[in-house]
């Protein structure tokens, strides 16, 4: 036997480790890490190309018959560099029975006075001005439920001050909602990007969006999924009195996708469809303005939640970071390299159906540690001022995590 021994070590040596009894526990768990994200990466392609078929894309269509009267309520508070541009956009609309209404949200800058110059050009414009902010209430719900009480449209579109729309916007939208029975449309804008750092995280958010609220469901009855964006929820008077209105969202620091939730748990029809060139906007300024710009919102959409907003930083840690760096050192570096590529893939493909360089798919691990540092600033800044500070007022997060209720009296 002794002869023979040398010989079993030599064969024993060719065997790879991961299929020896005597593997290391550390290396197996790492190829079953490896094997989980990769295949974790490639039902996230699946998901994404089955949403990206689903997707509808607005086009112009005919519409016959009358048109619902149609009032736009766009709330700006310290607007003054987005108006001039955005605010004409809306007021060329081709669209015929159209009102729209501004409101200066106690701005300190030039936008009351942008507003007042506008109206007197243009006699579809009514401007409120808000002085103050009642209790119980969100600065923007506040002056959208204002708003909203001023209008005397069958439908009502909110949408936000930096939105520029073509003309034509309005009357395809109106058409598709009319056409397709919907009472609640939301119409997905193109994002613009300027620089290195907006195309990257613009592109690694709007994935994730798109991942985890699936709009392309939104009109299935069966299915949980609900969409609003603060670009453009279109939604008919009716329904918008059936949800309560924004009374029931005037805690809410993520209204716009809150009043998604509220369209689809009571059983209306809801719509989410691709703008494409018929509306834009830039969502941020820069890697500065985007981290900012997500202190509002980050932490609210995970509830105000540490063991979320941990857990949701792991995961895409885990799943957007660790593949490329353990791609050149770990034992599971095939696995490691095939989940970093897949990754890219997904990112490259997200960005050519949303009109963003593919060059920023390359960044998608930057994009994602930026992402995690923004939820976790998020956190912290509310945890350690016990409040979320937004446009210069400042909210408690008693009041922030209460139940939606009605405020109670009118303001």
């Amino acid at each position: 036997m002794d002869d023979y021994t040398p010989a079993l070590r030599g064969a024993v040596a060719t065997i790879p480790r991961e299929g020896r009894a005597d593997s290391n526990p550390m290396e197996t768990l790492e190829y079953l890490v490896a094997g989980l994200i990769l295949g974790a990466w490639l039902a996230v392609g699946w998901v994404a190309l089955q949403g990206a078929r689903r997707f509808t894309r607005l086009t112009p269509m005919a519409s016959g018959g009358p048109r619902p009267s149609l009032s736009v309520i766009v709330p700006a508070r310290n607007e003054a560099a987005a108006l001039p541009r955005s605010l004409p956009s809306l007021l060329g609309q081709t669209y015929p029975d159209l009102a729209v209404i501004a409101l200066d949200d106690r701005s300190t800058d030039a936008t009351g006075a942008i507003l007042e110059s506008l109206k007197r050009r243009h006699p579809k414009l009514a401007v409120i001005q808000i002085a103050s902010l009642p209790d119980g209430w969100l600065g923007k719900t506040h002056a959208l439920f204002i708003g909203s009480q001023a209008a005397d449209g069958d439908w009502l579109l909110f949408t936000d001050a930096d939105v520029v729309f073509h003309p034509r916007c309005l009357e395809v939208a109106m058409a598709y909602a009319e056409t397709n029975g919907v009472d609640h449309l939301v119409v997905l804008p193109r994002t613009e990007t300027v620089g290195f750092w907006e195309p990257i995280l613009v592109g690694c958010f709007g994935l994730l969006f798109g991942l985890v609220f699936r709009p392309w469901h939104a009109s299935d009855p069966r299915s949980g999924a609900f969409i609003g964006v603060g670009a453009f929820n279109l939604i008919r008077r009716s329904a918008y009195e059936r949800i309560g209105t924004h009374r029931a969202l005037a805690t809410a620091m993520v209204d716009d996708l809150e009043l998604g939730r509220l369209v689809k748990t009571h059983g209306l029809r809801q719509a989410a469809v691709l703008g494409d060139d018929l509306l834009r906007v830039r969502w941020q300024i820069g890697l500065s303005g985007i981290v900012h710009g997500l202190e509002k919102n980050a932490f609210a959409c995970l509830g105000y939640s540490v063991v979320r907003a941990t857990a949701a930083c792991l995961g895409l840690a885990a799943c957007g970071i660790l593949p490329f760096l353990a791609a050149p050192f770990g034992e599971a570096r095939i696995l490691w390299g095939a989940s970093a590529v897949a990754a890219i893939l997904v990112q490259a493909c997200f960005a050519r159906e949303t009109r963003l360089p593919l060059w920023s798919a390359l960044f998608h691990p930057v994009g994602i540690a930026v992402l995690c540092f923004a939820i976790i600033r998020s956190m912290l800044l509310a945890l350690c001022r016990g409040q979320v500070e937004w446009r210069g007022t400042s909210y408690p997060l008693s009041l922030l995590r209460r139940p939606r209720r009605d405020p109670g009296a009118r303001p």
